[in-house]
């Protein structure tokens, strides 16, 4: 019976199934921030439902909702990631994910993970128009998601799932650690001076900003990185090679910029005990303490 739900949905095709996700997804969102994010967020920050909040306050809200979200979405997407690759022989191995078109591949689930991946920074776009206008790296959002659905249409079109589930697990585990950082971050700072709330407070935010750092530097640099420069190596007259060269390399440019910064926010954080996301944070204002 399972299976052949399964293959009913890879009936519905790549773009009709990744419409039907995105909407879902949108809709779960909806629900889940509603009746369960909401309320946790405004427990983490210490407000109760009848307090008038000011617009740095609501920011703050908002983005515990956002990073919640995006927290518990990228759990179950690298874990059936990892699952997807760790029951075939292929799964994290440099060599094997330079393999294409890899046409022997029939586990079922590659297309719907694919597909679900295309829905979900489909989701992110649509996300992005609602709730990331304000931030200054707003256009750097859009393009991030953009090229993540045009990279995964692509590999899915070229049999190139290996080389896609690898980029997606690696990005997929320093976006968790990203967002239960930035959590972290909140919920231990004044909002409106958006400080750290006492000494503590800014140990933890040091080690979070580190861990940060690490994860980022691992898979969205030096992973990320190798990818991208073992594929400079396949020849030039393959069109999907030269696709996802040039898609790889602006998405891992795009990665080196961010983190640049994010190691800049880093260094502040330990040297000083505190640090101001001028990018993630750009809508909200800093008051004195």
């Amino acid at each position: 019976i399972f299976f052949r739900h399964v293959m009913a949905l890879i009936d519905l095709g790549p773009w009709v199934y990744t419409a039907v996700c995105t909407a879902c997804m949108l809709a779960v969102r909806a629900v889940l921030i509603k009746f369960l994010f909401k309320p946790m967020a405004y427990k983490m920050m210490g407000f109760t439902e009848g307090d008038e909040l000011t617009k740095n306050g609501k920011s703050s809200v908002m983005k515990l909702e956002k990073y919640l979200w995006h927290t518990l979405a990228y759990v179950i997407l690298v874990s059936w990631c990892g699952l997807l690759m760790w029951r075939n022989s292929w799964g994290f191995s440099f060599t094997a994910m330079s393999h294409y078109p890899a046409l022997e591949d029939d586990d079922p689930d590659i297309p719907l993970l694919q597909w679900t991946y295309m829905a979900w920074y489909c989701h992110g776009f649509v996300e992005s128009l609602l709730v990331d206008t304000g931030r200054s790296d707003f256009i750097m959002m859009v393009v991030h998601h953009v090229l993540s659905v045009l990279m995964i249409a692509g590999s899915y079109h070229s049999a190139g799932h290996r080389v896609c589930f690898m980029v997606c697990f690696e990005q997929d585990l320093s976006d968790i650690v990203t967002y239960v950082a930035k959590m972290v971050q909140k919920v231990t700072s004044d909002p409106e001076t958006q400080k750290p709330i006492n000494s503590r407070a800014v140990s933890i935010q040091s080690v979070g900003a580190i861990m940060l750092s690490l994860s980022w530097l691992t898979c969205r640099h030096i992973t990320l990185g190798i990818i991208v420069w073992s594929l400079v190596f396949k020849i030039w007259n393959d069109p999907f090679t030269v696709y996802m060269k040039v898609m790889l390399s602006t998405f891992w440019g795009l990665q080196v910029v961010w983190g640049g910064y994010i190691f800049k926010l880093t260094y502040q954080q330990v040297t000083e005990g505190y640090h101001f996301d001028n990018y993630n944070d750009s809508d909200m204002h800093q008051k004195e303490s």
